[in-house]
């Protein structure tokens, strides 16, 4: 008799410990693409903590994209430790011996997200090259730039 139970309760761990919980809020999708949605980020309405976790799924991409709101910040990875892993354009100015042929200055602006410092680079590589960083460590939300970090690279052209 003791042994039939021991069997029981080990197939039965065995099947607990092989399913995957749910870490969506009850009922709704956990899913876009390849990016899990934990709550309190949610895909439709009663299934985010507020607007500001509302995550659009693009299915217009192959496997469908995920991004913050109605935003162009797209991302691939959302952890359960409190982090949003995303993806963002690099800057870059581009020249020949005309003057400029391309630029772009991507910014982002997470008015309800902190971006970790110590999760981060900042990098610039170039000549006469200004790269600028803003940002806040004050509460989320908060318009005060608190840091700005800054980098110049001015090398003699041959």
């Amino acid at each position: 008799m003791l042994f039939q139970f021991t069997l029981v309760a080990a197939l039965l761990a065995a099947t607990l410990s092989a399913q995957e919980f749910p870490i969506a809020k009850a009922g709704c999708q956990d899913r876009c693409g390849n990016v899990t949605i934990p709550f309190p980020f949610g895909l439709t309405d009663d299934c985010y903590y507020d607007a500001a976790f509302l995550i659009t799924c693009n299915h217009t991409f192959s496997p469908p994209k995920a991004f913050l709101g109605a935003s162009n910040i797209d991302f691939t990875e959302i952890k359960l430790e409190g982090k949003l892993h995303l993806e963002q354009y690099i800057a870059k100015d581009c020249y020949n011996a005309s003057g400029p042929t391309h630029s772009n200055s991507p910014y982002l602006t997470l008015s309800n997200f902190i971006i970790s410092d110590a999760d981060n680079i900042f990098v610039s590589i170039g000549c006469d090259t200004v790269a600028t960083l803003y940002g806040n460590l004050k509460e989320a939300g908060s318009n005060e730039s608190e840091y700005q970090v800054a980098v110049k690279h001015l090398l003699p052209r041959e």
